[in-house]
């Protein structure tokens, strides 16, 4: 989970008046969905960066994705057309988060203060952390495809490295830099948040000391340019505390 911004609402949901009537007709008329709006869905697909706000899955396409009430509409009927009450979801999300404990919400509590990252897996420090990742399974569930994207940034290290053996000590060409920065690029660019599951890959890149070993050499050979700076304090804006398992 990372850090979201809620931008401003879709012409639909544009003033609390037309909150408040989509609220009441849901209230009066459970069958409605006024959440299911094109400009509603498609607001909350981007600023998510098309992914679940919760376990960071990619979603490919609209279609895929479903409409959470962080306050659960059933409880709060009046809020189920409130903007800042709607969030971007997968399927899985949306099905586990049952109603009862208080959830970490991207949208207005720090990731940070509520996960830390140990032993290539995720850990809770509050309760609202707890029950996120236990009653959404963000751990258990998602290992798996954890380890599959970081199997693929470990293989464009792997491939790096390889490239920069060649290199140190002799000459560097135009060709040869550029191709290195573009693998340096894609490496860095899997901790942000366009990317899937880019909290947990920013946290295991940081930590992977042949991705720091990979880094130095590329400042030594100014392949590291602004572009490349810029990734990296945006991809470590992402990351998780890390704790070292014991």
């Amino acid at each position: 989970m990372i850090r979201l911004q809620r931008g401003g609402p879709p012409e639909s949901l544009d003033t609390p008046e037309k909150e408040q009537t989509l609220g009441r007709h849901f209230e009066q008329y459970r069958s409605t969905r006024p959440w299911r709006a094109a400009d509603i869905l498609a607001a909350l697909f981007l600023e998510a960066h098309e992914k679940c706000v919760y376990c960071e899955s990619l979603l490919g396409s609209i279609d895929n994705m479903q409409v959470d009430h962080f306050i659960p509409k059933n409880e709060e009927p009046l809020l189920a057309a409130t903007w800042n009450n709607l969030n971007c979801s997968c399927a899985d999300c949306n099905r586990l988060k049952v109603v009862g404990p208080a959830y970490v919400n991207p949208y207005e509590d720090e990731p940070a203060q509520h996960f830390f990252y140990s032993g290539a897996r995720l850990h809770a420090i509050t309760e609202e952390g707890r029950a996120t990742l236990k009653r959404l399974r963000l751990g258990s569930r998602l290992s798996g495809k954890h380890d599959v994207v970081w199997e693929g940034i470990v293989r464009l290290v792997e491939t790096l490295h390889h490239k920069l053996d060649r290199v140190v000590g002799g000459e560097l060409d135009e060709v040869v830099k550029a191709d290195i920065w573009s693998d340096a690029v894609a490496i860095v660019e899997s901790g942000t948040p366009e990317k899937e599951f880019s909290a947990v890959m920013a946290s295991q890149l940081l930590q992977y000391s042949e991705w720091e070993r990979a880094e130095q050499v590329l400042r030594h050979l100014e392949v590291w340019d602004d572009e490349l700076e810029r990734l990296d304090v945006l991809m470590r804006l992402q990351a998780l505390p890390i704790r070292r398992p014991a």
